[in-house]
């Protein structure tokens, strides 16, 4: 009888669950999560091991396959929607790159080498604080911010995974990724 309890004992670990009833942050943690881009997060490093390839059409195609991959990310049990919001030098790159192709070119991404490294040179330029939030100047270092909404440490874990398993199938051994941020565990 004890074996079967037992194997029906489930262990959750929510840091919310700690703090005392009436406590401000519960409250204020669900707004965090309802009206702007989730209170949890995870970073992810990549170091591509040499300078440049950042900077590559091919290396700004990954990472978006990797953003697109990560916001389609669902609970497992629910099905619902995780991800709240990705940054990355994607975001800048997009910008500054609708702003400058050629008229009627509807690409996402500059394609062609030159172009991508232009694109990142404008940045660079005009916009080098930003740009230092997301990349090295090298080229050889970028990360990509992933926001949610709070969860315990099992769903926290499960995107995590998640993340990992995409990084292996879009970089394989190309850079070396390394998740850090308050929802590791």
């Amino acid at each position: 009888l004890s074996a079967v309890g037992i194997s029906r004992v489930q262990i959750r670990h929510d840091t919310l669950d700690w703090l005392p009833t009436g406590n401000a942050l519960a409250p204020a943690i669900a707004a965090i999560d309802e009206h702007l881009c989730g209170s949890s997060s995870l970073t992810v490093l990549l170091d591509f091991g040499k300078p440049g390839v950042v900077r590559q059409p091919e290396t700004l195609a990954r990472l978006a396959r990797i953003e697109a991959d990560v916001r389609a990310y669902r609970d497992p049990a629910t099905g619902q929607p995780v991800v709240k919001d990705v940054s990355s030098v994607l975001d800048m790159t997009r910008s500054v790159w609708h702003a400058l192709r050629e008229p009627g070119d509807t690409s996402e991404l500059p394609a062609d080498p030159t172009r991508a490294a232009g694109v990142i040179d404008f940045v660079e330029l005009f916009a080098p604080r930003d740009l230092a939030e997301f990349a090295t100047t090298d080229g050889q270092h970028t990360r990509i911010n992933v926001r949610r909404s709070w969860a315990d440490a099992e769903a926290s874990q499960q995107l995590i995974e998640h993340v990992r398993a995409v990084l292996r199938h879009e970089l394989g051994t190309d850079a070396k990724p390394a998740i850090v941020g308050p929802m590791v565990v």
